[in-house]
């Protein structure tokens, strides 16, 4: 009897591929192969659907859609059961009379475990059967229009339960994943990405808005990196903050529909955000889930749906103006700062030799450590900006210093440092817990 090896189910681009291969004999692999051929993929053609009991998808174009509802399917979670269904591989075809005649129940099990793939030319069907004992083979019959034949299979892919390589020819852990494929339904396939409708083209946002949030009302352009109310003259724009984002919202997933919605319809939107594209506008509206405090709600106007969304993949819509904005002063040491304490001013020099930092002045000497720990607070990011001369009535002014960006304060109050600049009112908020993390005083930057 031929020695048949191999089963290989491969799919990409709508090509559904279904063959044996003789063992060792590759000079006549191409005979043989057309001879033990259970599938003639000439005549079959293009894959265009296949159906599980419990759910049948079909294909029109480079797109899987539910037969049922015409709803788009998430080509991802298809490819993951094609590439497990890919693993399954024949060790013998069994003769007919070592099985047409007898009981089916010896082969299959009571529930239908089947999938029918459905070509252009045809349709194939392969039913999952009865597992081996003591062997992680298992009976698959294999139906088309022409003939029907019951062969013994097993799955060669990995599976990250096992452990023991010398014990994975016995585990059951490769059958028991075959036969949850066929328990698959609608909610697994379906694709609950909010921009799911857009995927298959090209594309890109162009602005987005946020509004009747707890932040103030903003926008932000992506094309040319700008943000309304626009950035302060003191910082710069985060450009890795606006590819950031645009990669998380372009790849905002839900976990499911809300199919029953009435009960958070009175609750105000946390934020309602409109976002622009090449594709057309999208608006979304995110609520708090009314029962689940690990959720958000999320209104789409793409498709009308309500989705369930974890709050850690969608906080970044919460997220404020100044998200976008570089809070840090400062990127590299400059050469020298001016430091003043009361009226005593005094030039202070930085330089890095061998590995090791120190700070230079005249007359008084200058506190390596001290200097050292303020710059690098420096280059610290802040917790927010604000504006306005007011602050300077609710903090305690130690000293000011100037490196090249105009004079700023160093001001302090409960749980805050502040960098006031003098010139353009602006300050930046660094939030602190515990003890201060720079000197303060005089006595701390410069010996006496």
């Amino acid at each position: 009897m031929k020695n048949l090896a191999l089963l290989l189910i491969a799919f990409g681009l709508g090509v559904f591929t279904y063959f044996f291969q003789e063992k060792g004999d590759q000079e006549r692999h191409l005979q043989k192969e057309k001879e033990g051929q259970i599938l003639d993929l000439e005549k079959l053609g293009e894959l265009k659907g296949f159906s599980l009991p419990k759910v049948a998808l079909t294909k029109q174009g480079d797109q899987y859609l539910f037969v049922k509802s015409g709803a788009l399917v998430d080509e991802r979670r298809v490819e993951w059961f094609l590439n497990i269904l890919a693993g399954v591989k024949v060790k013998r075809v069994l003769k007919e009379e070592e099985w047409i005649q007898k009981e089916r129940e010896l082969f299959f099990p009571e529930e239908d475990n089947t999938v029918e793939f459905v070509f252009v030319g045809g349709s194939a069907k392969f039913t999952l059967g009865k597992k081996l004992d003591f062997a992680r083979s298992f009976y698959m019959e294999v139906e088309t229009q022409e003939k029907r034949q019951l062969v013994i299979a097993f799955d060669s892919g990995d599976h990250e339960a096992i452990y023991d390589k010398d014990q994975a020819h016995r585990s059951d852990h490769h059958y028991k994943r075959l036969l949850s494929l066929f328990k698959l339904n609608e909610d697994f396939f379906r694709d609950y990405r909010i921009f799911r409708h857009w995927m298959k083209k090209k594309w890109s946002f162009l602005e987005v808005q946020f509004s009747e949030g707890r932040n103030r009302d903003y926008s932000v352009n992506f094309p040319e990196a700008k943000t309304n109310p626009r950035v302060p003259s003191l910082l710069d724009i985060k450009r890795e903050a606006f590819l950031k984002f645009e990669k998380e919202l372009s790849s905002l997933e839900a976990i499911a529909f809300l199919y029953k919605n009435k009960k958070f319809t009175k609750l105000p939107p946390l934020v309602k955000v409109v976002a622009n594209s090449t594709m057309g506008e999208a608006r979304l509206s995110v609520f708090p889930h009314p029962t689940k405090k690990e959720e958000y709600l999320i209104y789409s106007s793409l498709d009308g749906h309500t989705y369930r969304v974890k709050k850690e993949q969608a906080e970044f819509l919460l997220a404020p103006l100044q998200s976008f904005w570089d809070l840090e002063l400062i990127k590299e040491n400059p050469t020298s700062m001016k430091v003043s304490f009361d009226k005593d001013t005094l030039l202070v020099g930085f330089e890095t030799k061998n590995g090791r930092f120190y700070a230079t002045s005249e007359p008084k000497k200058a506190i390596h450590a001290a200097f050292n720990g303020l710059l690098k607070f420096l280059k610290t990011r802040a917790s927010y900006w604000t504006m306005g001369p007011e602050i300077l009535s609710s903090a305690k002014i130690h000293f000011s210093l100037d490196w090249g960006k105009g004079e700023f304060f160093l001001l302090t109050r409960s749980g805050e440092i502040i960098l006031y600049h003098k010139e353009s009112t602006q300050s930046l908020i660094y939030k602190i817990e515990g003890e201060v993390p720079i000197k303060v005083l005089k006595t701390e930057y410069f010996y006496e």
